[in-house]
């Protein structure tokens, strides 16, 4: 927890206006070591300066999280010009980039972070992000990235729970289900884990493991059915054995006409879906 100063002074120091608008802890910190108390400054300020670097990242985040994305770039932009850049502030632009679904600079952002720290926890959330970025247009591009971010954080619950979701959109549900688990005991009150696990052990059909679920999570009956409904459009098929998949060459005996060609039969259902709305 970041250090509160015991008594407020009467005034703010050159970074009080660029946070306005932020948490109140953010503003609050800013008061800090005011000449009117009487406090000497810092032989050096680059320790101060540096926490209150990590402090603005926090308030960052904050907006992000509260869907303030422009909020959050102007923010950005003005700790980038009094600190300067780093891969921590162009990982939260990228975030909120790919919020406002400005896919290209987002996509150059996290490469950006990948290519200074292609192997640290920032670059899992980077490749997490990309992975996000890709999954309505790519899917195994997005499997890609989240497969790598799970190597790199790998009690993630959120790259856990969303690389689980990306496998149940290809019907790799034995895969899912393993990533899924993993999430829900990382983050027991993880909702998008334990929504996306649900609806995996309905299509299954595991209905009495996914009532012992519901049951424990306190999952009420109206949200439990439209899960199971969700379910069905992530059920793996059986197909009849006369069901044609690809195309055949048929073979002809010479005293009968050429049969028609059989036509290509594509499984209802197998195109690529955004996120199911109750399981995000």
């Amino acid at each position: 927890m970041w250090p509160v100063a015991s008594k407020a002074c009467g005034c703010a120091n050159r970074r009080a206006g660029a946070l306005r608008g932020l948490p109140l802890i953010a503003a609050a910190v800013t008061l800090v070591g005011c000449s009117a108390m009487g406090i000497p400054w810092p032989k050096s300020t680059e320790p101060a300066a540096a926490s209150q670097s990590a402090l603005y990242l926090d308030a960052v985040r904050g907006l992000i999280g509260q869907g303030q994305y422009y909020a959050a770039i102007a923010h950005i932009q003005e700790d980038r010009r009094s600190y300067g850049d780093t891969p921590e502030l162009r990982l939260l632009e990228a975030d909120a980039r790919r919020s406002l679904k400005q896919n290209k600079a987002s996509e150059a952002l996290y490469q950006s972070v990948l290519r200074g720290a292609f192997d640290s926890p920032l670059a899992g959330k980077a490749r997490h992000g990309l992975g996000l970025l890709y999954a309505p247009v790519n899917l195994p591009a997005a499997l890609k990235e989240f497969r790598e971010a799970v190597k790199l954080k790998p009690t993630d619950a959120d790259i856990r729970s969303d690389y689980g979701f990306a496998l149940m959109q290809q019907r790799r549900l034995a895969e899912a289900r393993v990533e899924l688990s993993t999430a829900r005991e990382l983050a027991p009150d993880h909702i998008a884990a334990r929504n996306n696990l649900l609806i995996l052990l309905f299509a299954q059909g595991d209905d009495t493991a996914a009532q012992k679920l519901a049951a424990r999570s306190g999952v009420d009956a109206a949200l439990l059915a439209r899960l199971k409904s969700q379910a069905q459009s992530f059920k793996v098929a059986k197909s009849p054995r006369w069901l044609v998949t690809t195309p055949i060459e048929v073979c002809h005996e010479p005293s009968h006409p050429p049969l028609p060609r059989p036509r290509t039969v594509v499984a209802a259902g197998c195109a690529g879906r955004r996120y199911p709305e109750a399981a995000r």
